[in-house]
């Protein structure tokens, strides 16, 4: 979940979160890990670490977070 919402605010704010994002550098540095981009890094760790379900939970998230925060309104969560 915090990949999630560590993403979703990486697509608001997206200047934070290029090759030279904190996040980035040190999974480069220390897991070999390297990506051009945090969203990169979290989807490949999000199915890392937690397989395909795991990853189409946070691809369904994602979305649905960046939408909440944007909006302030939590209803993007409402299944449908």
């Amino acid at each position: 979940m915090s990949m999630a919402v560590l993403a979703a605010t990486c697509q608001i704010y997206d200047d934070a979160c290029g090759a030279l994002d904190s996040y980035v550098v040190t999974a480069c540095a220390m897991k070999n890990s390297c990506y051009s981009s945090r969203m990169q890094l979290f989807d490949a760790a999000a199915t890392e670490q937690f397989g395909s379900a795991g990853h189409a939970l946070y691809t369904e998230l994602v979305p649905k977070l960046t939408l909440a925060i944007n909006s302030g309104d939590a209803r993007a969560f409402i299944r449908r």
